[in-house]
């Protein structure tokens, strides 16, 4: 069977279609393709907005992150500072019982060396035995809030301070402005 292709006439005054001819798009579809572009453009633009201002809002998070990590970096080095004192002092009468705990026959044999930061030595000073507190060598080299002692076999060292100030260096070092930041 044969298939045959019709032209039809013109209608009202509109062109006759062929075979191959495609109508001319209504006013509502060309309406609605003018709609639909303008809207994609409007969608484009806010989306663009949008992204802009989701990176700055990241940046601030960012830069608001970095500035509570250095507040907190500063207020721990201030609160270890304000207590090593007392954790030094802790420390040495703790390893002062267990120097004199330790060492040998627990009284103090002539080979006991023992050396403290002038500062822990004026903390204990009133409560350890004087015969004991005489044993004691003031040592400005220590570093604040150390003792050491040291006998025949064995000894101890308690280097609390230097600790603490190593800790509330880092510290201060995290609670600095870092370069990058100052970038932004």
């Amino acid at each position: 069977m044969r298939h045959r292709t019709a032209i039809l006439p013109a209608i009202n005054g509109a062109p006759a279609l062929g075979p191959d001819a495609t109508p001319a798009p209504s006013d509502f579809e060309t309406g609605y393709a003018a709609g639909v572009e303008a809207k994609s453009g409007e969608v484009g633009t806010a989306l663009a907005a949008l992204d802009a201002a989701r990176l700055e809002i990241e940046s601030r998070v960012a830069t608001l992150e970095a500035q509570y990590r250095r507040q907190c970096a500063a207020t721990l080095a201030e609160i270890i500072s304000a207590a090593a004192p007392a954790i030094c002092e802790a420390a040495a009468r703790g390893a002062i019982a267990e120097i004199f705990d330790s060492a040998p026959g627990a009284a103090a044999p002539p080979e006991l060396t023992l050396r403290a930061s002038p500062d822990i030595l004026e903390a204990i000073k009133g409560e350890v035995d004087p015969a004991q507190a005489a044993l004691f060598t003031i040592d400005d080299a220590l570093a604040p809030g150390s003792l050491e002692a040291h006998w025949r076999d064995g000894g101890l060292d308690c280097d609390v301070g230097r600790s603490l100030f190593a800790i509330v260096e880092f510290l201060n070092a995290q609670s600095a402005p870092q370069a990058e930041e100052h970038q932004s």
